[in-house]
């Protein structure tokens, strides 16, 4: 008789002894996120498109992207320029003249999408970008 009960006997134990064992074992874990805020300040974006002289800007902007040869430095430049052109069409969204801001920020878009090949080839020449870009 004392086989039999055995089993029967370990089975009740297990079934009720298991959840105390497992909410000793197995307490939450809380899990706290910092948010951190990130604060990037565009540049000032100078003359804006809608003014007579904003051709001179845009001629001064391809020399000055034609004259640049290393990789790093045109990555850097794009993303100085694709960051006043966002800068640019803020303000301009401000004066209501919308299409003309989303055409800007159209152009900063392609300049920041130049930036990781950019990025690709300087690694490749064994260059990296500082960690603060």
């Amino acid at each position: 008789m004392h086989k039999k009960t055995t089993p029967w006997f370990l089975l009740l134990l297990l079934i009720f002894l298991a959840p105390v064992v497992f909410y000793f074992i197995e307490q939450p874990v809380r899990v706290v996120a910092i948010e951190e805020k990130v604060v990037y300040n565009l540049p000032y974006p100078g003359i804006l498109p809608d003014h007579p002289l904003y051709f001179l800007k845009a001629l001064r902007d391809r020399i000055n992207d034609w004259l640049t040869r290393d990789n790093l430095k045109k990555a850097e430049l794009y993303l100085l320029y694709s960051d006043k052109r966002v800068s640019m069409a803020q303000l301009l969204s401000k004066k209501g003249k919308i299409n003309l801001a989303i055409n800007t920020f159209s152009k900063g878009e392609k300049y920041f999408l130049k930036i990781p090949s950019l990025l690709e080839k300087a690694k490749k020449q064994g260059v990296s970008p500082p960690s603060d870009f």
